[in-house]
């Protein structure tokens, strides 16, 4: 077997070792050239963008095996490729192309030697494209040969012309579209490939027809087997792809009746799975997206090679349905549990091999059970239950770490942790804050028995909570189902509204997310699961975590919303920011995201509620005035308007200490009126209800009207 290049192939040697030149002539049975097919795109893009790479760098390329024979044909010698027929004409293509734009005359006839017999159309275009057009490289090329007058427009039938024209474009765009002035001719023998005479090797034509009496295109996925055998050489690893490792895509190709994605391009992507694994450890970026480049650069290494194995010989004989039933659901379980609520489909490897996007956590709790999976021998279920348990805590809780930098961390801390339940407090990785809970909690299961942790397991899978526990804490481990049964994320608006209230009867459990705007839990379960998911802030974390225990006990006793609001508001002497949004649902009705704005330093009576989750660019309303809209005669604009007496040009504005009313005029604004709001002895808060307060002053003036 030799290793030879495009030109070398139009040399015979017989036996007496005279050289002659001979044609290559693609045979009849051959299939029409797929590599200019538009449904190749992305074969025949890295095909040649490998080629290009290759030449412009020096380094040689081999494509791999030609095998063929010497036939006669019409009396004279000529090679008959039996597999290589795309490649070669690829290589035809450029060869001409290269020779026309650098002016070549000189030993490159042989080009004019190359053929197919397949067609009389095709053999004939070859001819003319090698004999008879004279390319202008002015406009794609393509376009120049349909335009030329030898053009014959039989020929547009023909599948193989078609894909010879796309292809050239692709050529003369890859090689010359940047630089037309780079010279490749004397560079094209490094390109070459491995050739074998059939006859030589004893092999007769009934394997031709066997391989190609089908007459189908090479699918992408046979083109990346193809490229993978000859990184691989490994036949057991081939063997597998063809027999036990498609079972696995093919068992779990229906979904309630609907088919999932064809086993090959499932194939594909467990490849590509396990390949940005591989490379998450390594540097934290993703694999390549395209297929031969991620060949080259992830599984051309033994060790990835064998982790590929190892990953992939798992599911091999597994239900994977019944796997990830027995460990996770979809929802939060109407009764104490031991499964992982993971909230989305629960068959982690069908939602890869259906096509939906992989979250960073998704592939992490995936990668999670690949890795137990890998381990069986080490680690028990009992062992796999509270780690994957852990696993999830973090991957939900991490969301806005979820940064290429964290990758590596991420995915070796996954798997430290499902082999040893080791959790690194140490690294930059997952959410700080969730992991010390988590090594906390890990501590607390230790210290009881399996009740405790189912308990805390039920707890945890609470839809607003998936896993962060740190406003509830261990220590009210006899609140778990009463928390539960609160924080129902199936409850309605108002309920929310009514919760959030009687909360807020218990102190000051806002979120500051920055320097003016805070977090209040409110009448959605978005909000209260944002709410309540890790935070680092331990002031509030202690605030927050008080207010919900005391809640807790209160409702235990059998105590409403209704009731607690009613009893913690009767008898104050003092009427604060919180009052007003306890006394006033408007105000949290209002806060699609429960967010709020607070002016000045402090917290005071004079605060806004916005629609918005950012900022007070969008709709939002000062929160005193927005309770008196409902006055007769008086309404509010959207955003941040002062209220307004209809049909006049009266408006009252509320501040910290006072309302005004005011005047408007051109514009410009004339206070003619300032209602001093009695104030308390603690420090921004009111003497009275300065809603109730304010009513007769809009009263009075809406009657002045």
């Amino acid at each position: 077997m030799d290793k030879k290049n495009f030109s070398e192939v139009f040399t015979y040697t017989d036996e007496n070792n005279v050289s002659s030149k001979i044609p290559i002539v693609i045979p009849m049975i051959q299939r029409d050239y797929a590599q200019g097919r538009s449904s190749a795109s992305e074969i025949r893009k890295s095909f040649v963008k490998a080629i290009h790479k290759a030449l412009i760098e020096g380094g040689e390329l081999n494509l791999d095996f030609v095998y063929g024979s010497y036939e006669n044909i019409d009396g004279s010698k000529a090679f008959v490729p039996l597999d290589g027929q795309q490649r070669l004409t690829t290589l035809f293509l450029l060869y001409w192309l290269v020779s026309k734009r650098e002016n070549i005359t000189d030993d490159c006839d042989y080009i004019e030697r190359f053929t197919y017999k397949t067609r009389h159309t095709t053999r004939a275009f070859c001819d003319f494209l090698t004999h008879r057009f004279i390319p202008r490289f002015e406009d794609s090329l393509s376009f120049e040969i349909r335009e030329d007058p030898g053009f014959i427009l039989l020929w547009e039938n023909d599948p193989t012309v078609k894909g010879m024209l796309v292809m050239l474009d692709e050529l003369n765009d890859t090689f010359y579209g940047s630089d037309a002035d780079i010279k490749y001719w004397d560079r094209l023998p490094l390109i070459s490939f491995f050739f074998a005479d059939l006859d030589e090797l004893g092999i007769s034509d009934e394997i031709y027809i066997k391989m190609n009496s089908r007459g189908k295109p090479l699918t992408p996925f046979e083109h990346f087997k193809a490229e993978l055998d000859g990184a691989i050489s490994n036949p057991e690893f081939s063997e597998k792809i063809d027999t036990v490792w498609t079972d696995v895509f093919w068992n779990i190709r229906e979904d309630n009746g609907v088919d999932l994605p064809v086993v090959d391009e499932s194939f594909l992507r467990y490849f590509h799975y396990i390949a940005d694994i591989i490379c998450y450890k390594k540097d934290g970026e993703e694999a390549p997206k395209d297929d031969f480049e991620m060949i080259r650069e992830v599984y051309s290494d033994r060790q990835n090679q064998q982790l590929f194995e190892k990953a992939m010989d798992v599911w091999v004989g597994v239900d994977t349905e019944k796997f990830f039933s027995d460990w996770f659901v979809s929802d939060q379980p109407s009764a104490p549990s031991f499964l992982v609520n993971i909230n989305q489909s629960v068959n982690l490897l069908k939602n890869l091999c259906r096509g939906e996007e992989q979250t960073m956590r998704s592939t992490l709790i995936l990668w999670g059970c690949i890795t137990y999976l890998m381990n069986t021998d080490k680690i028990s279920k009992d062992d796999f239950r509270t780690r994957i348990r852990v696993l999830r805590n973090l991957a939900l809780n991490s969301e806005n770490e979820y940064r290429k930098e964290r990758y590596q961390a991420m995915i070796t801390e996954t798997e430290e942790l499902i082999l040893s339940g080791a959790i690194n407090l140490e690294s930059n990785s997952f959410n700080q804050q969730q992991k010390v809970e988590e090594s906390e909690k890990l501590g607390w299961i230790e210290e009881h028995d399996t009740e405790h942790e189912l308990r805390l397991s039920t707890l945890e899978n609470n839809k607003l909570l998936l896993g962060s526990t740190c406003l509830i804490g261990t220590e009210n481990y006899d609140s778990f189902d009463t928390f539960n049964q609160a924080f129902d994320y199936r409850n309605d608006e108002d309920t929310w509204i009514e919760l959030s209230r009687a909360l807020l009867t218990y102190g000051d459990i806002s979120y500051k997310e920055n320097y003016w705007r805070v977090l209040i839990p409110g009448k959605n379960s978005s909000i209260w699961r944002k709410y309540l998911g890790p935070n680092t802030h331990v002031n509030f974390r202690e605030r927050a975590k008080g207010a919900i225990s005391n809640l807790l006990s209160d409702l235990k006793t059998g105590n409403s919303y209704q009731q607690i609001i009613l009893d913690r508001l009767d008898g104050l002497d003092k009427f604060d920011w919180r009052y007003y949004i306890v006394k006033y649902p408007v105000i949290i009705r209002r806060s699609q995201h429960g967010k709020y704005y607070f002016p000045g330093e402090r917290k005071s009576c004079h605060f806004y509620t916005m629609h918005a989750p950012l900022s007070t660019g969008g709709r939002h309303w000062e929160a005193i005035l927005l309770t008196l809209s409902d006055e007769d005669g008086w309404v509010l604009g959207d955003y941040g308007d002062e209220l307004m007496l209809e049909g006049s040009n009266t408006y009252i504005a509320n501040d910290n200490q006072s309302a005004i009313v005011k005047e408007y005029y051109d514009d410009i604004a004339t206070n003619i009126e300032e209602i001093e709001i009695p104030q308390s002895a603690t420090p921004d808060s009111d003497a009275v209800d300065r809603v109730e307060y304010l009513r007769p002053v809009l009263e009075r003036y809406r009657e002045a009207k």
